[in-house]
């Protein structure tokens, strides 16, 4: 592989690395490609800041991409920054060489010269078993991937249901109606008991751009009892710059998908899109309720579901890691669940960050930050 150039990307590579997403898809029941159109650089701002793309080139062609970025979250209550690794794609012609390698030792100059992070998040699907196996290996050049728990994605279907009555005294609005700053003082009141909660910021609910790219005030569902917020939920439309294609199923999610369509049509909504097109979902973002609450978890969720319906999205998609007390609460409706694993990454003393990040607390990781 000695004519593969490793390199850091500007925006005149983004055409390039958005045709690398779309060509290497991700294994699974329901293969997936994520795709970042019309700009991965506008795409991946919900991913963190002073992000830093890596490619690598042969031939004057991009064969594989990945990407480190930063994000503020809570660590043990604290805020704290930490990096994100993401986007990590590569064309079947480099696989097997040591063109990964060559990456990641990329990368290791990239943290040696910043010093900036303990660590490195990441998440894999759990279907994904070359990458895990890869990945997750410990092969020289390579960082140690320490697993710190299970993510579930609840594909929960849009349609229309039965409304039913809030428990009494509490009422539902639009993040509009109580504004930026209430919504993200509770924000952080809350997330900072959670594990790796994105810290996040007045500014950030009512910029257009930046973490919560597209997301608007009133895609935010606030839970009140009387005036004090019992709980947020907001549905963030992330396809007109991040969208999931089907690339293939196989398994049973095969041989279901005719039924689950017809079942769909019944109830008025669409189903699981042909191979080549892409999922029509939401994702639940800035999930925080007090005490962990299932009651207002439970009203939030359903009145979110009862305003998409209809409105020409077919799921809505909740992550959650498996030992979050929510999760039972997300799994009540008819659903599908994708499963992936959260890693910590890390080259040198792996096992101090382990030790700061603990299991004393739920991990959260925003899915639309992934």
């Amino acid at each position: 592989m000695s004519d593969l150039i490793v390199r850091l990307a500007t925006r005149e590579d983004d055409a390039s690395i958005r045709a690398v997403l779309r060509r290497n898809a991700m294994p699974g029941a329901m293969a997936l490609a994520f795709a970042h159109e019309p700009s991965f650089f506008d795409a991946v701002e919900v991913e963190g800041y002073d992000h830093q793309v890596v490619v690598g080139e042969m031939g004057g062609q991009v064969v594989g991409a990945g990407l480190v970025a930063i994000r503020k979250v809570y660590l043990n209550g604290n805020p704290t920054e930490v990096g994100y690794l993401s986007s990590l794609r590569a064309d079947p012609a480099i696989r097997g060489t040591t063109a990964l390698a060559r990456g990641y030792r990329f990368f290791r100059r990239l943290h040696d010269a910043q010093q900036r992070v303990p660590f490195y998040l990441s998440t894999i699907m759990e279907e994904n078993l070359t990458a895990r196996d890869i990945l997750t290996s410990g092969r020289a050049g390579m960082p140690r991937y320490h697993e710190i728990g299970r993510y579930q994605t609840v594909v929960i279907p849009l349609i229309r249901r039965r409304s039913r009555q809030l428990p009494s005294g509490m009422r539902i609005v639009a993040g509009s109606v109580i504004g930026a700053e209430e919504v993200a003082a509770f924000l952080n009141e809350v997330g900072r008991m959670r594990q790796c909660y994105p810290v996040y910021t007045a500014a950030d609910l009512q910029a257009p751009t930046g973490l919560l790219r597209g997301l608007s005030l009133d895609d935010v569902a606030v839970a009140l009892a009387g005036n004090r917020v019992m709980g947020v939920l907001a549905c963030w439309n992330q396809q007109p710059f991040r969208q999931h294609i089907v690339t293939s199923y196989t398994g049973m999610l095969h041989w279901a998908r005719p039924a689950v369509n017809l079942t769909a049509a019944l109830w008025g909504c669409r189903g699981l899109p042909c191979p080549g097109e892409p999922i029509r979902s939401l994702l639940a973002a800035c999930v925080a309720i007090r005490n962990d609450d299932p009651l207002v978890f439970r009203a939030l969720l359903r009145h979110q579901l009862a305003t998409y319906a209809g409105r020409g999205q077919t799921f809505l998609f909740v992550g959650l890691a498996s030992n979050d007390p929510l999760l039972p609460t997300a799994s009540e409706l008819w659903h599908l669940i994708l499963h992936s694993r959260i890693y910590i990454v890390a080259w040198e003393d792996h096992r101090a960050a382990i030790d700061v990040v603990g299991d004393s607390l739920v991990p959260y990781l925003e899915l639309g930050s992934l």
